[in-house]
């Protein structure tokens, strides 16, 4: 019998130093620094693919100040976010409620919300 996997989803966020004494005009200046990143556990997906699109989509953000991308997907063990110690916990993303999580951008809020409010 297979067993039940989840997604564990890989990002690396940078910051673009350039911007910092950037005055707003013609293009920023670009000195990126990778920063870290993390890691989101998508529990429940229909395949890494969806797992993968969600987090690149939904969380990942891009501007000329910042950038988190994704970086790696692999399924893992539906049991993984307990069997690590608390300071390599990923995110854990249960996918039924995927629109609900606090990690989403707040541009992708918005729009959810606007189609919420469309529906109802």
């Amino acid at each position: 019998m297979k067993s039940l996997i989840a997604s564990l989803i890989t990002t690396q966020y940078r910051e673009n130093y350039g911007a910092h004494d950037w005055d707003g005009k013609g293009e920023c200046p670009q000195y990126w620094k990778n920063k870290g990143g993390y890691d989101y556990m998508i529990k429940g997906a229909p395949s890494i693919m969806d797992a993968e699109h969600f987090v690149d989509h939904y969380i990942c953000d891009r501007n000329d100040y910042s950038d988190e991308y994704v970086v790696n997907a692999v399924d893992c063990d539906i049991m993984y976010d307990q069997r690590m110690p608390e300071h390599m916990m990923p995110v854990v993303i249960e996918w039924d409620n995927r629109f609900e999580c606090p990690e989403i951008k707040s541009s992708m809020k918005e729009a959810i919300q606007e189609i919420q409010d469309a529906t109802e």
